[in-house]
């Protein structure tokens, strides 16, 4: 199964762990994983890193869900203009949501 994870990114200071942990999660159960936070990084190096917008970010993570079969929410991903984009998108077409368990993020604090 593909899963490609969603939650909020701008703001959030450790965003990039709780990606990498929702990512292990998903990855110990055999699934193929796409992290937002990685398709980011591929394009920050194509376009330059002070280069990309906001639009640009989310056009690469919307291609790259179409290709998924579930959409991971992280945590406060209700609080996200991005993550609820990508829900109501996923829904749309048909891709399952799912709920990852908070769990995961115990000892981090909060979500923002």
């Amino acid at each position: 199964m593909r899963v490609y994870l969603s939650g909020p990114i701008t703001g959030v200071k450790d965003y990039e762990e709780r990606f990498a942990r929702a990512e292990a999660y998903y990855r110990e159960m055999r699934h193929e994983v796409v992290n937002p936070v990685k398709v980011g990084k591929q394009l920050e190096g194509r376009l330059g890193l002070n280069d990309v917008t906001w639009r640009q970010y989310m056009e690469e993570d919307i291609k790259a869900l179409v290709g998924c079969d579930v959409i991971a929410l992280l945590p406060g991903y209700e609080e996200s203009q991005g993550a609820t984009t990508e829900l109501m998108l996923a829904e749309g077409i048909g891709i399952l949501p799912t709920p990852v368990p908070a769990s995961l993020f115990d000892g981090m604090g909060g979500a923002a």
